[in-house]
């Protein structure tokens, strides 16, 4: 078979996503690839689907074509893509409330949120929370409850809700804080982590 004459023509029809390449750019590229295969690439067709093309070249000197349809698994990256970035959106427009990610058996905390830092005052370099200094600002009254809550989510897997009184470190100003939290299990990887937030 002919490639460059199946090629060309369906390039001037308006068959494949150009980027920013000329007819004659694209062509150039495509037959190269062609001519001499490294590994497999993705092809964006104008009406929407994406396929996966894998070619490898034969003992006599030809080559093998094969295009699979990847358009569902392209639309389920869009949709995570657009999911993450209204998440950040959201994280990063949020004001005295932050969100937390605990891995399970770590004493890292991952905290997010536009004035995390400012609001509880425990939030270390990299966006961590001092654990320690967290657990030192709770109020005296308020601490042993709110350990034994976070104990029965971590051994019993129970949804961990609290409100209590903060002292903050920097400040001293005490507030009244409601948090919340709960575990998850990753299906993919089988970790165990929790996720929460905290309001002021």
């Amino acid at each position: 078979v002919d490639f460059p004459a199946i090629c060309q023509p369906s390039i001037e029809r308006g068959v494949y996503v150009l980027g920013d390449k000329t007819p004659d750019a694209f062509l150039t590229e495509r037959l190269a690839r062609h001519r001499d295969p490294k590994g497999s690439f993705e092809l964006q067709l104008t009406d929407g689907r994406w396929l996966l093309v894998n070619e490898q070249r034969t003992a006599d000197g030809g080559t093998v074509l094969l295009a699979t349809d990847i358009s569902a698994i392209k639309r389920a990256e869009q949709q995570v893509r657009i999911s993450e970035g209204r998440f950040r959106s959201f994280i990063s427009n949020i004001y005295d409330m932050l969100f937390f990610r605990h891995a399970a058996g770590e004493d890292r905390v991952h905290v997010f949120g536009s004035n995390a830092a400012t609001m509880v005052g425990t939030v270390i370099e990299g966006g961590y929370a001092n654990v320690e200094a967290w657990r030192a600002a709770i109020h005296p009254e308020d601490r042993s409850r709110h350990a034994e809550g976070i104990r029965r989510r971590n051994e019993l897997g129970e949804r961990f809700v609290a409100e209590f009184r903060f002292i903050h470190p920097v400040t001293g100003e005490q507030k009244w804080l409601l948090e919340r939290s709960w575990p998850v299990r990753d299906p993919v990887s089988g970790h165990h982590h929790f996720d929460g937030y905290v309001l002021d």
